[in-house]
């Protein structure tokens, strides 16, 4: 009756690395107040070229998901960190336009 999530592994069939994905759901009635969510993006070194492509184009389908009475933001990181705005806003098409340029 609580949320439930998943955790997944992969292992690359072309290099040495794994890849992670987290998927949750919460119950039917925490819709009606919309969720609050942060994604943490990982911009460093590691994550040039196609993982860095793959994990940008994942952060932009995720935040086109949220409905407009959830709330977000975004945590980038390398050897700083800059957020999206100092709080979590409402995902109002405005503010999904301003997440993906900043992605």
């Amino acid at each position: 009756r609580g949320a439930a999530g998943a955790l997944a592994a992969a292992p690359s069939q072309r290099d040495d690395d794994t890849y992670f994905a987290h998927t949750f759901a919460a119950p039917r009635a925490f819709g009606a107040y919309g969720a609050t969510v942060v994604f943490v993006f990982d911009r460093s070194g590691s994550m040039t070229g196609a993982k860095m492509d793959k994990a940008r184009a994942a952060l932009k389908a995720m935040v086109a998901l949220l409905a407009d009475n959830d709330r977000f933001s975004i945590v980038t990181f390398d050897d700083r960190t800059e957020r999206l705005s100092s709080h979590v806003v409402y995902a109002s098409a405005a503010t999904k336009a301003a997440a993906s340029a900043f992605a």
